[in-house]
């Protein structure tokens, strides 16, 4: 984790998230960044992460869900185009935010 012009940063590591303890493990460093540090800018970095499963898509949708109550707001960066046509097919992507570059998802979450 990093902070970058006052954003939190949370880089995944892993090219490949399919276990439920390394979901479950990233679930509950998100959910404590929002629920108990009080972060409302998070880019969660996905540049390293080639593939995870379908339960990694409940855990994004509740960090969303998380974030936006507390007037948050979550940057999805570098997302793989195998894994946005995962967002796409499900339906789910009209309700994230995505970004290319670490630059461009600042100018997002500091841009209001």
């Amino acid at each position: 984790m990093a902070k970058v012009k006052g954003v939190t940063c949370v880089m995944l590591r892993l090219e490949s998230i399919q276990q439920g303890s390394e979901i479950q493990c990233i679930s509950d460093a998100l959910e404590e960044l929002v629920e108990e540090r009080g972060v409302e800018k998070l880019i969660v970095d996905f540049r390293a992460v080639e593939y995870f499963c379908s339960q990694m898509l409940s855990v994004l949708i509740d960090l969303n869900r998380d974030i936006q109550a507390v007037n948050g707001r979550l940057v999805l960066l570098g997302v793989h185009p195998r894994l946005q046509e995962l967002f796409r097919i499900t339906g789910i992507e009209k309700f994230f935010t995505f970004a290319p570059t670490e630059e461009l998802a600042l100018l997002l979450l500091n841009s209001e």
